[in-house]
């Protein structure tokens, strides 16, 4: 905001033909007019100042005075647009074209998320929350979704998928395809409730409590069913899900100034990654044993547990993180975040088990009328007759438990207890019938693909003063006071938000491929340039212009086979780097 000239005409703004706003005299503004003319002033004078001493997180909406461009971030920032620039050099490299887009990409939505939050190129409005906005913005969603219904292209059945061949359905249960949909659909939900602020309405709250515990089941689900099917507990796997899960998260507070935990979602289901793999992969050896793999559940649990009721290891680790790596994360909104869904993401893992499982029996030939293989084939035609109606009366029954609750506090407490039973019911319902699972949601199941994207980037592009206001392009005027105003914002700024999560996420796959093994490619590719360069020409015909181009390629060259021989070293260098970044 320019002082001088933008709050003079806020004031006037206020009042321009409303003639409500002015007293009977018509002389004097009423006081909930003079109370906004008062708030500008106040706001110009000391959100200024209160913005430069308090720092993160940047809630004010009006005459914030950001910082400019630190000469670090600045560093940060050419040596990021540098890397397409070095890539495009390495024609060896097999699809350098498309590594160089995906790092151009990721440098033009940081660039982007630093303009739209972090300077005045964008306005900043208030959240104001009616039903009849989130209700008209999920009606929209849902009409959407409808409307892009098609049949499934996942009509191969996944892994041991006995219960897709035993009835015939071309789909598997859970397909790719539907738990992409299922994810689209809820990261729709929870945009609306961010941008509508419907965070104070305690029936809505409770609702996206659910569906987040859903993400997490969802990941405990599919990761247990790798592991338990592919027994791939390798370094390359794992790395791999974490730089894909954490890439963005990472980069962005070296730009916003904000931190990791921030982006609490990509934490979260880093932190439930990590204790899927550790529960799976010890002990590996035996998980065909149904007790012994329960028992390792059970131990899990109890241990996430303990330290999510009686923080202080993570009090321990935080701090020795502050000291050594100049990074300071709240431990406390850390153990609100483990507590909220302690649970779900073991239910994932046991309804995985029980999923291999009963799919490993009824792939059993021959069997036996009398064993276990035998009484479900017999009676597989009634089981989700009989499992749609105990969903539907679940669903019934959650709902009207959910009603007894006058808080949020006091539902936070249940809901790790009880967010299993809806998710459980709306699996079954979901797969219950060969058609349900025949089709989705394309839409749907399109935005699911890049939810987590969508997730970590609307903090910055889609709502504004990290989440605490919303962004507004200011192009409309008067109008962006209006509700037309606003609604041609949130559909142009919708659209941009929307196109850059789903090109980050397609970049952050090709850059995730890439750190994990960038040498998936022939002997003779590898082979640089710079080397059959010299081979052609021979050591005699070099002058010294070549021998100096010969040095340079070949130190390049060393460089090169470095980082591409050991993903340890690769990793290695980008913790490094992120220590530098933090030190200075």
């Amino acid at each position: 905001m320019t002082q001088g000239i933008r709050v003079p005409w806020s004031h006037l703004l206020m009042t321009l033909e409303r003639e409500t706003a002015y007293e009977e005299s018509g002389l004097h503004v009423i006081d909930d007019v003079a109370v906004r003319k008062v708030d500008v002033l106040l706001n110009a004078r000391c959100n200024a100042q209160m913005t430069s001493l308090q720092g993160y997180p940047f809630d004010k909406t009006c005459c914030s005075a950001y910082e400019s461009l630190h000469p670090w971030k600045t560093c940060f920032y050419l040596a990021l647009l540098s890397i397409p620039i070095l890539i495009s050099g390495f024609r060896h490299y097999r699809k350098a074209n498309e590594l160089t887009k995906a790092f151009t990409v990721l440098s033009v939505v940081l660039t982007y998320c630093y303009l739209a939050d972090r300077t005045q190129f964008f306005d900043k409005t208030q959240k104001h929350f009616k039903y009849q906005d989130f209700s008209s913005l999920c009606a929209a969603v849902l009409l959407l979704g409808l409307l892009s219904v098609r049949p499934t292209s996942d009509k191969k059945p996944s892994a041991g998928d006995a219960l897709s061949s035993i009835q015939g359905a071309p789909p598997p249960f859970l397909s790719r395809d539907q738990s992409d949909e299922w994810k689209g659909w809820m990261q729709f939900v929870i945009l609306i409730y961010h941008y509508t602020g419907a965070s104070s309405i305690l029936g809505i709250y409770q609702v996206i409590r659910i569906l987040v515990a859903s993400y997490l089941f969802l990941t405990g689900f599919g990761h247990t069913v790798f592991f338990y099917r592919k027994q791939d507990y390798s370094l390359s796997r794992c790395a791999s899900v974490l730089v894909r899960y954490n890439l963005l998260s990472c980069m962005l507070p070296y730009i916003m100034d904000t931190d990791y935990l921030f982006y609490y979602f990509a934490p979260l289901v880093s932190f439930w990654y990590l204790v899927v793999f550790l529960t799976m992969h010890i002990g590996s050896s035996r998980n065909t044993s149904m007790p012994f793999l329960l028992g390792k559940i059970g131990v899990s649990a109890g241990i996430v547990t303990t330290l999510a009721r009686a923080p202080i290891l993570f009090e321990r680790i935080f701090q020795l993180l502050k000291y050594t790596c100049h990074i300071h994360w709240n431990v406390k909104e850390w153990q609100f975040r483990l507590q909220l869904d302690c649970y779900i993401v073991y239910c994932g893992m046991i309804a995985a088990i029980v999923y291999c499982k009963v799919s490993d029996i009824l792939r059993e030939q021959p069997f036996s009328q009398n064993t276990l293989s035998g009484i479900i084939r017999r009676h597989w035609n009634k089981i989700p007759l009989i499992a749609a109606v105990v969903a539907l009366v679940t669903l019934v029954a959650f709902g009207y438990f959910i009603q007894q609750f006058s808080d949020k506090v006091s539902y936070n407490r249940w809901v790790p207890f009880v967010s299993l039973f809806p998710i459980l019911a709306f699996v079954i319902l979901r797969n219950c019938n060969r058609h349900f699972r025949h089709f989705y949601s394309s839409a749907f199941a399109w935005l699911g693909r890049c939810s987590l994207e969508t997730f970590t980037l609307q903090f910055h592009i889609w709502l504004a003063a990290d989440t605490k206001a919303l962004l507004s392009s200011g192009v409309f005027g008067r109008k962006a006071t209006h509700m037309d105003g606003r609604y041609l914002d949130l559909v142009i700024l919708t659209a941009v938000f929307l196109w850059l999560s789903w090109t980050t996420a397609d970049a952050i796959t090709t850059i995730t491929s890439w750190i994990i093994d960038p040498t998936r490619q022939s002997a003779q590719d590898i082979k640089p340039t710079s080397l059959k360069l010299v081979n052609e020409m021979g050591s005699e015909g070099l002058n010294g212009e070549m021998r100096c181009r010969g040095a340079f390629y070949r130190v390049l060259t060393n460089w090169n086979d470095l980082w591409m021989r050991k993903l340890e070293i690769r990793m290695a260098s980008i913790i490094l780097i992120m220590w530098i970044l933090n030190m200075v």
